[in-house]
């Protein structure tokens, strides 16, 4: 027995991690309908904490397909969208002029709800709390600095909660 559980147990246990891990990291079958891209340019650092948080929360994640740039927006009210086209890789489009004006908390809860599209396939979340507290980072209107710190690591475990939503 190792920490009250018996070896089988723990084998079990395991056995069960390392095929949800594949089947999360295969999208549950899911085949890719085109050539994987990787262009995240100066953005790879904060896709790397997106990695490292979705591990931190047992859901071990590898971007492999994905592009991250700057571009124009349709409406000025958006900072940021993910374009999904079937047959290609999905895109994040970011809009340079906001995303200078975010702090460096802020710019990450904007990447990682566009990840949460692009990459986990996740609608919005309008929900909020009693307190109107927004209970995802899917929430469809962006977090401020201070509401993201506070629940930054509830927002990431729910995050990769929901994977695949759509």
């Amino acid at each position: 027995m190792l920490n009250g559980y018996s070896k089988q147990t723990l084998f079990t246990r395991t056995a069960l991690a390392a095929v949800f891990a594949f089947l999360f990291l295969i999208g549950c079958g899911k085949e890719l309908d085109h050539e994987p891209q990787l262009d995240l340019g100066d953005f790879a650092p904060l896709v790397a904490r997106f990695e490292q948080g979705s591990d931190q929360n047992g859901a071990v994640l590898k971007v492999l397909d994905l592009r991250i740039r700057f571009g124009k927006m349709d409406s000025p009210y958006d900072r940021g969208i993910c374009e999904i086209i079937p047959g290609e890789t999905p895109t994040i489009i970011l809009k340079k002029s906001a995303w200078d004006l975010l702090t460096e908390e802020e710019q990450e809860a904007l990447l990682f709800h566009e990840m949460g599209h692009c990459v986990l396939r996740r609608n919005h979340n309008s929900e909020k709390t009693s307190k109107g507290v927004p209970v995802s980072l899917m929430y469809p209107y962006a977090l401020d600095r201070t509401t993201y710190l506070h629940h930054q690591k509830q927002y990431m475990s729910e995050l990769v909660s929901k994977y695949g939503e759509f």
